[in-house]
């Protein structure tokens, strides 16, 4: 009999349990409040939580002083394949810390037990010390799967990257050493600079934004009565066409729209001057970005309908922005050939594009960070991560249900930049936070 979902943020819990450094094996399902997993497309890791109510002293009958191996695996009913299930089985989580300890009433005790990745702990042992002569995407793959660094077996999505690199790295994480690299990646489909590194339930993710902007958008979620976004010619049942609707529906939502327009203006989003300095022969070359000259360069997450968040209206008032974030790079070159970077397969060295990437990349990334982001609340459901493409439907203050219109500086298409998953074994309840984010508004200003 095939599995049915009942309710919207059901869950099942097939796997809950630690593994001790003695080699045993304690299933915590029964005496687990909750537990939450974080993910997080700036950064390079999955952490979470879980707190248990103990009233057998497990914490010294088992050891558990914080180095212990944490293995689950939860799925929305009906979800089947890889991709929609969260698992840990295989690549258990690691136990680090043994956070908040109190004692109850009754005799027992709650306490919350941290934990993370273990890649992000094997990242602390190890240190990358070794001359390349390869591409960026290469090195990353390297530095991720070689048994001498991190040596994860978890699914790569790397993105390929422009030419190559020569470079010696100087005895640095493997996490530090992707990080630097990242900022300079130019993707070799097409063009695009804006690189991130993160993890999340599905493997690890070395990719631009417009890697991400490709992908269908996995969700629809909205906000007011369910017949927004109800198909009234669907086969479904009643029963299975609300639950549906209750997943679409969002539960609450906080609109952050920040757009602190002199943070962005000293984070360079509007402009900046890039000074490439040839340390060989002594002479540098001056280049400026321009928010609204080179909007359209790369992808942006609603196409070519993408709008800028500022009127360039602004430009009659200040003039210009070049001067707002200055930037100087080295390089070393001669006749623009460059002994650190060469084409692929040739030996023929060129220079390293810095102003195709740096001052492009320094104006996406401070739009993200501080522009319009939404944190919403919705039920759970495990197929969901951080660098999905989702939509998100938000109507305009006071109209009622028969004259419904949508708010249409909010209401679009969003890339989720963070998420929570918070699941209640006693309860069987799913719950996500989420915030999510666009580097573009949807209407003219």
């Amino acid at each position: 009999m095939s599995e049915k979902i009942q309710y919207a943020g059901e869950v099942n819990f097939d796997t809950l349990e630690i593994l001790t450094s003695s080699g045993l094996k304690l299933d915590i399902l029964d005496i687990t409040v909750s537990i939450d997993i974080f993910e997080d497309i700036f950064k390079n890791t999955i952490t979470g939580s879980l707190v248990i109510g103990d009233t057998e002293n497990i914490l010294s009958n088992f050891k558990i002083v914080g180095q212990e191996l944490l293995r689950l695996k939860f799925r929305t009913p009906g979800l089947t394949e890889k991709s929609d299930i969260l698992d840990f089985t295989t690549n258990p989580f690691f136990i680090n810390k043994i956070a908040t300890r109190m004692s109850t009433t009754s005799g027992g005790q709650i306490y919350e037990l941290q934990f993370t990745s273990q890649e992000s702990m094997r990242n602390q042992t190890v240190r990358v010390s070794k001359s390349y002569k390869d591409s960026i995407q290469n090195i990353v793959l390297d530095c991720m799967s070689n048994e001498t660094f991190i040596a994860t077996n978890k699914d790569l999505y790397v993105d390929e990257t422009l030419g190559s690199r020569k470079i010696v790295a100087p005895n640095l994480h493997p996490y530090t050493l992707i990080d630097k690299l990242k900022r300079e990646s130019i993707s070799k489909s097409d063009g695009s600079t804006e690189f991130l590194f993160f993890e999340n339930k599905d493997g690890f993710y070395f990719t631009s934004l417009s890697t991400l902007y490709k992908e269908p958008v996995r969700a629809l979620f909205h906000d007011g009565d369910k017949a927004l976004s109800e198909n009234k010619s669907s086969t479904k049942s009643t029963t299975d066409n609300e639950i549906i609707q209750s997943l679409r529906r969002i539960i609450s939502y906080d609109i952050l729209d920040s757009k602190d327009f002199t943070i962005n203006l000293v984070g360079g989003m509007l402009g900046g001057e890039l000074t490439t300095h040839n340390i060989y022969n002594k002479s540098y070359q001056t280049t400026s970005y321009s928010y609204f000259d080179n909007f359209q360069d790369h992808p942006r997450i609603n196409g070519t309908d993408s709008k800028t968040i500022y009127s360039d209206e602004i430009i009659k008032t200040l003039n210009s922005f070049d001067k707002t974030s200055i930037k100087v790079h080295p390089t070393s070159s001669v006749n623009n050939l460059d002994a650190q970077h060469y084409e692929d397969g040739n030996t023929v060295y060129s220079t390293n594009k810095a102003e195709d990437w740096l001052l492009h990349r320094q104006s996406r990334i401070t739009e993200l960070n501080n522009s319009s982001f939404i944190n919403m609340k919705v039920h759970g459901i495990t197929n969901l991560k951080v660098g999905d493409i989702i939509e998100a439907n938000f109507p305009v203050v006071g109209n009622d249900h028969n004259n419904y219109k949508l708010e249409p500086f909010l209401s679009g298409t969003y890339l989720i930049s963070k998420l929570r998953h918070t699941f209640s074994p006693i309860t069987k309840a799913h719950e996500i936070n989420m915030q999510i984010v666009r580097d573009c508004g949807t209407i003219e200003i």
